[in-house]
């Protein structure tokens, strides 16, 4: 608000300037107390400072990857403190930041470039470690021969191993497809020109592990991929239905990869 003058000779004018000026300075000082008051902005959905704060950052590899030098470090994962009745809740991010050691910590390797820490694979090997009865798997592919030997390791301890996947990358190089149907596991796959893009799998018929996460090397350690594990009933149970749905769709001769010769 700018000043307002007033002729000075009328005595009712000077007084009347006198209280224009005073209420100036009142609004002047409530909207700079507003200001001060007043929160910093924030779109709705931002985590807050704390949260932000334990975001993993980029670092810098010395393992090259087609986006150049900069390599994103483990992207984290997340579990929620009370699951509740919806059962196990837990998210995954990758890429993790190497592969897991074999060793572990056991390893006596200088400058070993494997992972001798948690990661989010050995979380998500872990749950494929502790099936008991079933488990069914439906992914696009399977390249990554940590997770095909954590599948064959379930066959081993008598779990029944269900498999669907992809036509074209059942046997595309590198595949682990033939090599799980040739140890025990039932693998079929769409025999479709369409691709067979899901990435799920359920564990005893009560765990749920469904993202966008390929089961391969390059989903592990290159690409930004999730993964959602739930035990809630009603995703269970929805995608244990289609489970079984694309299982006797793909039940033709032509769909079911049969043991070659090993």
């Amino acid at each position: 608000m700018g000043n307002i003058i007033l002729p000075a000779c009328f005595p009712e004018a000077a007084a009347a300037q006198e209280e224009v000026e005073a209420l100036r300075k009142e609004v002047e000082r409530l909207r700079d107390q507003a200001v001060v008051d007043a929160p910093s902005p924030q779109p709705v959905g931002t985590p807050s400072y704390a949260a932000m704060a334990s975001y993993p950052s980029a670092t810098t590899s010395p393992r090259s990857s087609k986006r150049g030098s900069m390599k994103w470090a483990s992207a984290g994962s997340y579990s929620s403190p009370t699951p509740g009745s919806r059962g196990v809740q837990e998210v995954l991010f990758f890429p993790d930041p190497a592969m897991p050691c074999r060793y572990k910590n056991n390893c006596k390797r200088y400058n070993c470039e494997y992972a001798h820490e948690e990661t989010n694979l050995t979380k998500l090997i872990a749950k494929i470690d502790a099936a008991h009865s079933t488990l069914d798997i439906c992914v696009f592919t399977i390249t990554c021969n940590e997770l095909a030997n954590a599948v064959k390791n379930a066959v081993k301890r008598g779990v029944k191993v269900r498999l669907i996947t992809d036509d074209d990358q059942a046997s595309s190089r590198g595949s682990d497809i033939q090599d799980l149907a040739n140890n025990g596991v039932e693998a079929r796959h769409d025999q479709n020109d369409a691709h067979m893009h899901n990435k799920f799998a359920i564990i005893d018929n009560n765990l749920l592990i469904n993202g966008s996460f390929n089961w391969t090397r390059a989903a592990v350690l290159d690409n930004r991929e999730n993964i959602l594990i739930t035990g809630d009933s009603f995703f269970v149970s929805s995608f244990t239905q289609e489970f079984n749905k694309l299982w006797a769709a793909f039940s033709g001769a032509g769909n079911v990869i049969h043991v070659t010769n090993i």
